[in-house]
């Protein structure tokens, strides 16, 4: 189980095709990961047009501190 105690930042992005990746590949090797998903936008309208909606997400994958390596592997394809 991740706690907040015992997980550690895996990688950040802000693509939707690369966090399905990541999380694809770590589905693969059976890592047991978190996603939290933050709105770089804010919520507001106004200006809004401005923001390149592709992206406008920000992407956190955290895992067990323990198998921080094997997850840093398998995202660098260092692992097949």
């Amino acid at each position: 189980m991740i706690t907040l105690f015992n997980r550690r930042e895996l990688t950040i992005t802000d693509s939707m095709e690369r966090q399905a990746e990541i999380r694809e590949l770590l589905s693969k090797h059976h890592i047991d990961y978190k996603m939290t998903v933050s709105n770089r936008g804010g919520g507001q309208s106004r200006g809004s047009f401005r923001l390149n909606m592709d992206y406008i997400y920000e992407y956190r994958f955290y895992v067990h501190k323990d198998n921080l390596e094997l997850a840093q592997a398998a995202i660098h394809g260092c692992i097949r």
